[in-house]
């Protein structure tokens, strides 16, 4: 029900969406974007293969922009007078940092270079094989 008005909960989409990426990366199976009454959504564009140089240059701008977000919210934790050394803090950080970052991270690789994470993650996979 809350995704047929998904403009109106992007936090529930969200979170399906994190659902759809995980259970996405442990079965292989594409099924981020599907949804009961419209099924998969179409992604943008076609499939893009990434060089070695490409992926680099991505996994950098990646990489940087989640450890800038984890260390944005672990000073917003901080200023708010949290104790990160508290388990239920930290697990607290560890889930709002874990999906924001994320969430960021994507949208920088998808804004800077035009890449979704479907393509970077199939980069990933075929330059790891790589010696």
């Amino acid at each position: 029900e809350f995704m047929e008005e998904e403009e109106k909960y992007p936090k529930v989409k969200r979170a399906v969406e994190r659902f759809q990426k995980l259970y996405e990366s442990i079965s292989g199976e594409e099924v981020v974007g599907w949804t009961p009454n419209k099924g998969k959504t179409p992604t943008a564009g076609a499939k893009k293969e990434l060089s070695a140089e490409e992926l680099i240059k991505a996994a950098t701008l990646y990489f940087e922009t989640l450890t800038e977000k984890m260390v944005e919210i672990a000073k917003e934790y901080k200023a708010a007078g949290k104790d990160l050394k508290d388990p239920k803090v930290s697990q607290q950080y560890q889930m709002e940092a874990s999906s924001d970052a994320n969430d960021v991270a994507e949208e920088k690789l998808k804004s800077e270079m035009d890449i979704v994470m479907s393509d970077f993650r199939a980069a990933v996979d075929k330059h790891s094989r790589v010696p």
